[in-house]
């Protein structure tokens, strides 16, 4: 399938393509809606906490794995489901978020959480600087073996400064986001464009099978015979009878209408048969049907003729009438018809010994 297929396959089928994504998409949001409805819209709030040590002494990744775990300690302590962290050793920083019934409680939460992580945190530190210190004797100011933990070749006495220098910022919330009204419309979009590509892909499926004939490119895809007009207003008409003088080798007084499927094709009849009174004053239209075999003959062969006649489906008329008229035309519904039905009616009618001079297009 080209592009230029994908968009008439669009543009034919614009309604369903609108339609269905909206639709998709309003059941999402509406029982995304619905669930946070029901259950009381909830509001998020962020905190950060930022470990810095200015000496640059102590080793960042150690650091930043005792940070993470005295917080992660101090979030479980308190017991909330809602509250979680989140540490960045690249930022060398800790993220807290909260969820509460309301903006204030989840603020209120998040920040206490976070002042609470930093205090523990400094605790932690400092009791380790005074294991450190505690450990210091006269060799204290040797370098330390370089499989320590922290401040691998420095002095203990750096090490134990270092671990009380460092800078603890808590950078407080001071808002909450509502999660209801996001969700709602988050997957309201997800549902607008799941719906968008399963409509695309059941049209893209219909084609596929139908294979619906859908402009003058597609007759000729499976076909050599030449579509001869486009419509059935009276200029289509005289095109129509134009087209048909010029494929055929001798003079035509009688043209067999056949369509495809079902359809009235009284309008286009007439159209023709006002473009032939120029060369035949007593041109009429004969209305034939499915098993009016005999007339189908008797009209073919009579001078200024139109044969009205009903698709192959309703009965063998037509393929009579293609044999006794000097020409036929087949008349193909744009969208309705396929490239299979329009190949099998061809393929009658020659069988038949009927002289197919062209097709007709009509939507």
């Amino acid at each position: 399938m080209t592009l230029r297929d994908l968009w008439l396959l669009v543009r034919h089928y614009a309604k369903w393509v609108v339609v269905v994504p909206l639709l998709c998409g309003l059941l999402a949001g509406g029982f995304m809606f619905v669930k946070e409805s029901s259950r009381g819209e909830s509001y998020t709030a962020a905190a950060t906490l930022t470990v810095t040590d200015p000496s640059g002494i102590l080793n960042t990744a150690n650091l930043m794995n005792l940070a993470s775990a005295v917080a992660q300690n101090v979030v479980s302590a308190g017991g909330d489901a809602g509250m979680t962290s989140k540490a960045d050793a690249t930022t060398q920083s800790i993220e807290f978020t909260a969820t509460g019934v309301s903006a204030d409680e989840a603020v209120h939460t998040v920040n206490s959480v976070a002042q609470e992580s930093a205090d523990a945190i400094q605790a932690a530190l400092m009791q380790q600087s005074e294991v450190y210190w505690d450990s210091v004797s006269e060799t204290s100011s040797s370098a330390l073996d370089a499989g320590e933990p922290f401040g691998a070749g420095a002095s203990s006495a750096d090490r134990v400064a270092a671990l009380r220098s460092c800078v603890f910022t808590v950078s407080q919330a001071t808002g909450a986001t509502g999660s209801g009204s996001s969700n709602v419309v988050k997957y309201a979009v997800v549902g607008l464009l799941s719906g968008l590509f399963a409509i695309g892909c059941v049209l893209v499926l219909i084609d596929a099978v139908r294979r619906p004939l859908k402009t003058k490119e597609n007759v000729g895809e499976c076909t050599a015979v030449p579509v001869l007009a486009g419509g059935v207003t009276l200029q289509d008409g005289e095109r129509l009878w134009a087209n048909v003088q010029f494929a055929s080798e001798e003079l035509v007084g009688s043209v067999g209408v056949v369509p495809v499927s079902a359809i009235d094709t009284q309008q286009l009849c007439e159209a023709l048969k006002m473009a032939m009174q120029a060369q035949w004053p007593q041109v009429h239209v004969v209305a034939l049907g499915g098993n009016d075999l005999a007339a189908a003959m008797r009209a073919g062969e009579s001078a200024g003729a139109v044969l009205k006649c009903a698709p192959l489906s309703d009965g063998m008329a037509a393929a009579y009438g293609a044999r006794a008229a000097q020409a036929t035309v087949v008349v193909v519904r744009t969208w309705k018809d396929s490239q299979i039905t329009l190949c099998d009616t061809l393929q009658e009618l020659q069988l038949a010994g009927g002289n197919v001079a062209g097709i007709v297009l009509v939507d």
